[in-house]
């Protein structure tokens, strides 16, 4: 059948009542004789998309993920601020980057997870799965139920776990998982004196770098961080094994802890132990009058001195064992003292002629910040607070102190380069604290009035 030509014009006028009301219009149309049909040229929308790339973001190469495997989420903190109303995959990456971490994921079109490490038996699932969109944007992909999309910031090298806790390396065995939600106070105190790399930790390297100082325990927490104690932790703080639910960053079969949780090694028979914090009261031995205290303000060679001002003395952290008459091999940490050298020990003296002291030598040690040796080792050639501000080399020692625990006496012994033990005794000159093997040859070197001098551990919390 063919098209009357005077029927033309009423078909164009139909087309364009058509453009002006419901057809789209970015096309163009054409007519033939047997049909009327559209030709649209621009994009189709084929339904919300997988965002690739946000700021410094990017999906995962596996970007759906499964949730909730074994009741544990594959991120662990829910993000705050977020209107589940109106979620986009850029308001979840914000509030996420905002709050400090590395990792996001947007689920179930509303919800908005954070974190640093994908936790349990979380694992890539089809991304067909993750197929609803945003609440606050039609377009975007928002996970799915139980299904979440991942997103990485600055290439973050994340890890999923844990699958393992390691149950002992070399004598040092698993313990519990216990909490630590004071990061001013950890329930292990100290971290290595040689830092470790966090993006590559493992069990075995932070008990290696523990074992190295001299600790009995060693404890690893948030994936990456790793601390050292003797059993300082309180006991009774423990908690489930599954609240230390992240994998080590440099090994991703090995638990290292959790938020706020350390998985803690401990070598067995170590004495339990508890911390105290105090000051050293510094008295003349002769007399037993008191001169003050060790102060906070080292003299500037770095050296530590004393003070009459109570207010100006050093605050103190050890570990003191509960049963017992007198704990040897102490280290003791300075809390308010040379942050870069936190450590109380002694110091080979500017003019000594070498690291040994015996009777007849006129060599001396100082009272200074050192870092951390095992106790019982010769002196150490790594820095020191002298060393680090006068520019000269001199050994130090660490873990020198026996504490008395009737009465505080706080006695320090030099271990000489050939493993022996000298006679040893502190002395002052003016406010200077000094230790030697002779102190009437030190004298007769250097004869201003010396004081002979004992220390005192007084606690205050």
């Amino acid at each position: 059948m063919r098209t009357s030509t005077l029927l033309l014009p009423v078909l164009s006028a139909l087309l364009a009542n058509a453009c002006d009301t419901e057809l789209p219009c970015d096309g163009d149309y054409a007519l033939n004789t047997t049909s009327v049909r559209k030709r649209f040229t621009g994009p189709v929308q084929s339904g919300p998309v997988h965002l690739t790339s946000y700021k410094t973001w990017t999906a995962s190469t596996s970007s759906c993920w499964s949730d909730l495997t074994d009741g544990l989420r594959a991120l662990d903190s829910a993000a705050s601020g977020i209107d589940q109303d109106h979620l986009t995959v850029e308001s979840c990456l914000d509030a996420c980057e905002a709050a400090g971490y590395s990792l996001a994921g947007v689920e179930y079109s509303r919800e908005c997870y954070c974190g640093n490490t994908l936790i349990g038996n979380n694992q890539p699932i089809s991304d067909a799965t993750c197929n609803m969109p945003c609440s606050g944007n039609a377009n975007e992909l928002c996970g799915g139920p139980g299904a979440l999309n991942l997103y990485i910031k600055d290439n973050y090298p994340f890890t999923t776990g844990p699958a393992f806790a390691l149950a002992s390396y070399k004598g040092y065995a698993k313990t519990q998982c216990w909490e630590d939600p004071d990061i001013s106070n950890r329930i292990l105190p100290t971290t290595p004196s040689t830092p470790l790399n966090g993006n590559a930790m493992t069990v075995e390297k932070c008990i290696d770098a523990c074992t190295a100082d001299g600790y009995s325990s060693a404890g690893l927490e948030y994936a990456r961080e790793c601390y050292c104690g003797n059993v300082a932790y309180p006991i009774g703080q423990s908690t489930d094994i599954s609240d230390c639910d992240m994998a080590c960053l440099g090994d991703a079969s090995e638990n290292c802890g959790g938020r706020n949780r350390m998985i803690v090694y401990n070598k067995p028979d170590t004495p339990v132990t508890v911390t105290k914090h105090g000051i050293i009261q510094v008295s003349n031995s002769a007399t037993g009058a008191s001169l003050g205290y060790l102060s906070k303000n080292a003299l500037n060679a770095a050296q530590y001195a004393y003070t009459p001002l109570e207010g100006n003395a050093l605050t103190i952290q050890l570990d003191v064992p509960t049963t017992g008459t007198t704990a040897a091999g102490l280290r003791i940490t300075a809390l308010n003292g040379n942050t870069g050298f936190p450590l109380l020990g002694l110091v080979q003296g500017r003019d000594s002629t070498s690291a040994s002291l015996a009777a007849g030598s006129y060599n001396y040690v100082y009272v200074a910040g050192v870092n951390g040796a095992p106790a019982g080792s010769v002196p150490q050639s790594g820095a020191n607070s002298y060393s680090a501000v006068t520019g000269l080399a001199r050994s130090s020692e660490s873990d020198v102190w026996t504490l008395t625990l009737a009465t505080g006496a706080l006695v320090p012994q030099w271990v000489n380069p050939d493993g022996s033990s000298p006679d040893f005794a502190l002395f002052g000159q003016s406010t200077a604290v000094y230790g030697g093997g002779d102190e009437a040859q030190f004298l007769a070197k250097y004869p201003a009035p010396v004081t002979p001098l004992s220390l005192t551990f007084v606690e205050t919390t």
